[in-house]
């Protein structure tokens, strides 16, 4: 990954950059806020949700979608602060970092955790 895209929004803002392409302009063509579209690549906003993906890519020569995927979901780095949470917040989130980290954890206990994190409401 290109150093200058570590996020979601510096790669949707390089890439209409290099392509000389205005938010104004942008946003006529994806039916979205030029000024959502904006905290966006500022990071202000999350990313933009992945039904909005498609207009983008056709939009802006060069986007790929594989790329907004992978920066949408946060791979590479990702500091947590625990300092406000409950101590058990802190332990969970330290015990599943370091197990991750050093790959010990089997495809089986990966699928269960993610469907007890993601619950019902964000399937």
């Amino acid at each position: 990954m290109d150093d200058m895209d570590k996020t979601f929004g510096s790669y949707l803002r390089r890439m209409r950059g290099e392509n000389k392409i205005s938010l104004r302009n942008l946003s006529n063509i994806v039916g979205l806020s030029h000024v959502y579209i904006a905290e966006v690549e500022r990071g202000v906003a999350k990313p933009l949700q992945e039904e909005h993906w498609g207009k983008f890519v056709m939009a802006i020569p060069g986007l790929k979608l594989e790329k907004l995927r992978e920066l949408a979901m946060g791979v590479g780095n990702y500091k947590l602060n625990f300092s406000q949470q409950p101590k058990l917040y802190s332990e969970v989130g330290l015990v599943l970092a370091r197990r991750m980290e050093d790959h010990r954890l089997e495809d089986e206990e990966l699928k269960q955790i993610l469907e007890i994190l993601q619950g019902p409401d964000d399937e």
